[in-house]
């Protein structure tokens, strides 16, 4: 391990490099447990698409970014059939990069101290992060992982089918040796895949002291290196013993032998221009695609032209027989609004006579109304009378049965008692007289009651004329 140089930042980027399927993503995850910011979890590469990992830990504006710089390089990744050496890619490419990667590193990772960044496609772009986090104020540490030949091929074999074997070994080997030899002299530390899975608080205990970091995490950044990441089958006895110091030098000097021997042979300019023959074979097979696509759209924007012009035609033959319906409807229509306003017209002239009838009939009901007042007077004369006439023949009545047949009683019965002579007069004269006198008093009441009963219905009469 490579003691890391004194720095005055307090700002802190971990780099992990090494090759794909050789523990990467599994010491991410403990560096995340042990604090360390590695972006928004949703800004991650997708793992529905990458499913061979639960989490990768990769930002996917990251990966996108190292796959333009690689482009400029005239790399593609993923076909491993380029050597780069240390110094690539050079300053005009790390000057025309460096801004946009700091705006990057601004955006995914700001504010955040101690800063994680992953990707495999580090160990050939690297040059340009180094120089974009050295400018935003970052010391660098670089934290690289080893695992076996061997392993990495099984497991990049279960991962990329369609690559050959042969193509597996390019990619573990390529990766780690131009890892190894991009941290060569710098603040690295290597972390071996069995180690990590062996004795997991171990190697969690050896990163928290290479970072300065709390042991308080490390039991639970531990836990999460289980047994089962130990995929495609344990160690096949392969993994070296040599201590990691010994294992990054021999890795980076096999790189660089691998490489010279390839220029000495001739075979790296015959990749280089093989690679740029496939490149432009991409680049043409890429415009006939474009132009595929283009000529499918432009097919199946005339098609949908042609759909739309249909649709158009048929709206207007539809819109025509609506007008037509529409104007036969307008002549009913027209006709019924005559028809309606002819009838109108004849009640407005029945209404006018019914006007004048009403006004005649209004004229004689005031002179009927006239008639009537002048006979209610008149009745109301004659009830006055009448009543007049009541009151007297009733003080008439009743002084004859109250007063004067009475006082007629008594003069007769005084001249019998008083005249001894006429008490010879016989019975039946007698008997006579008082059945006449007594039909006579009947009489009175009677007629006091006729009287009674013709006062009563003058007086309705009399009001009913009123009203």
């Amino acid at each position: 391990m490579t003691i890391p140089s004194n720095s005055d930042s307090d700002k802190t980027a971990v780099l992990i490099l090494g090759a794909p399927r050789s523990g990467t993503s599994a010491v991410s995850q403990v560096l995340s447990e042990m604090g360390v910011h590695f972006g928004d979890p949703a800004r991650f590469v997708d793992p529905a698409v990458q499913t061979h990992n639960p989490i990768f830990y990769e930002l996917q504006s990251v990966n996108d970014f190292n796959a333009r710089i690689m482009a400029h390089m005239g790399y593609e990744y993923g076909d491993f059939d380029c050597f780069p050496d240390a110094v690539e890619p050079g300053p005009a490419l790390v000057e025309q990069f460096a801004d946009e990667v700091r705006g990057l590193i601004e955006q995914e990772l700001g504010g955040h101290a101690l800063i994680g960044l992953k990707d495999p496609r580090f160990a050939f772009t690297l040059p340009v992060w180094e120089t974009a986090l050295q400018q935003s104020g970052y010391s660098i540490r670089y934290l690289v992982t080893e695992r076996s030949i061997d392993a990495v091929v099984d497991s990049n074999a279960k991962v990329n089918t369609t690559f050959t074997r042969a193509h597996n070994y390019r990619i573990a080997i390529i990766s780690m040796g131009l890892s190894a030899l991009r941290v060569e002299g710098k603040a690295h530390l290597l972390v071996k895949y069995d180690d990590l899975v062996d004795n997991s608080l171990a190697e969690a205990l050896r990163i928290a002291e290479w970072l300065g970091l709390d042991h308080a995490n490390t039991n639970a950044a531990a836990q999460v290196v289980q047994s089962n990441l130990r995929h495609q089958g344990a160690s096949d006895g392969s993994a070296s013993t040599q201590s990691p110091e010994e294992l990054l030098a021999a890795w980076s000097r096999a790189y660089r032998d691998l490489r010279s021997q390839l220029v000495r042979d001739g075979l790296m300019d015959l990749l280089d221009s093989r690679r740029v023959e496939v490149v432009a074979q991409r680049n043409r097979i890429s415009e006939l695609e474009h132009r595929v696509a283009q000529s499918a759209a432009a097919g199946a924007q005339a098609l949908a032209l042609e759909l739309v012009e249909q649709r158009f035609h048929a709206r207007i033959d539809a819109v025509e027989r609506r007008i037509v319906l529409a104007a036969n409807s307008g002549d009913s229509l027209r006709s019924g609004l005559m028809s309606a306003a002819q009838q109108i017209e004849d009640q407005a002239a029945g209404f006018e006579t019914l006007r004048t009838e009403v006004a005649a009939n209004a004229r004689s009901t005031q002179v009927v109304a006239d008639g009537l007042a002048q006979m209610a007077d008149r009745v109301s004369g004659i009830a006055q009378m009448l009543t007049t006439g009541q009151d007297r023949i009733h003080n008439l009545v009743d002084d004859l049965g109250r007063v004067m047949i009475p006082q007629l009683r008594q003069d007769l019965e005084s001249r019998i008692r008083a005249v001894g002579k006429d008490v010879n007069v016989t019975d039946e004269r007698t008997a006579a007289l008082a059945t006449r006198l007594d039909a006579l008093e009947q009489a009175a009441k009677e007629l006091s009651a006729r009287f009674h009963a013709s006062r009563t219905l003058f007086t309705r009469f009399r009001d009913l004329f009123d009203k």
